[in-house]
């Protein structure tokens, strides 16, 4: 029968490394069992963004005589957090902002180049909706999206910037609701 099961959770940044267990747990039984099942909890670390690694979690049952069987196997993990915009270049609401602005949002992890287009950020006119037509600078990381009109701006003029839900971090997890800045430009020439 099985006297003791030795586990070890191995191979990935994730685990806890302050967990009390630190991803290892052995059980003994008394009297010898003939099968047993146990939990054997592993702390995870929450995964860097756009992160994809596996745990690897390998057993050991011994006998009385000391005799081992080994099971194990891989789980998967991955990044499933929407991404957000955790910074902006332009405060909501502002008043005064130049005609030729160009808007810099952050992210909180690497975006897809390829869902940063004229459907997943949009600036329209507030009073009327019309969109502004637009283009795009993607940093180098990624994770900053510069937000340029193709032309100035109408003075005195509301707008409404939005990142909606179809822009996505390169897992493909999208944001979890719109991301919307509103923000009226100058007036006057030569401000």
């Amino acid at each position: 029968g099985v006297a003791r099961i030795s586990c070890l959770a191995a191979g990935s940044p994730a685990i806890d490394r302050a967990d009390p267990g630190y991803g290892s747990q052995v059980f003994t039984f008394g009297p010898l069992q003939k099968s047993a099942t146990q939990t054997f909890p592993v702390a995870i670390l929450p995964l860097p963004a756009y992160a994809f690694t596996s745990v690897a979690v390998s057993c050991d049952a011994y006998d009385a005589a000391g005799n081992k069987m080994n099971a194990s196997l891989q789980l998967p993990l991955a990044d499933l957090r929407a991404p957000v915009v955790t910074a902006s270049s332009l405060t909501n609401n502002a008043v005064n902002v130049s005609p030729s602005v160009n808007v810099a949002l952050t992210f909180s992890e690497t975006m897809s180049a390829a869902s940063v287009t004229a459907s997943s950020i949009i600036l329209t006119e507030t009073s009327s909706g019309s969109s502004v037509p637009l283009t795009f600078i993607i940093s180098g990381d990624r994770k900053t999206v510069t937000v340029k009109p193709l032309s100035h701006l109408a003075r005195g003029t509301g707008y409404t910037l939005t990142v909606t839900t179809a822009i996505k971090d390169d897992i493909g997890n999208s944001l979890a609701t719109p991301y919307v800045l509103s923000f009226t430009t100058e007036n006057l020439q030569g401000k």
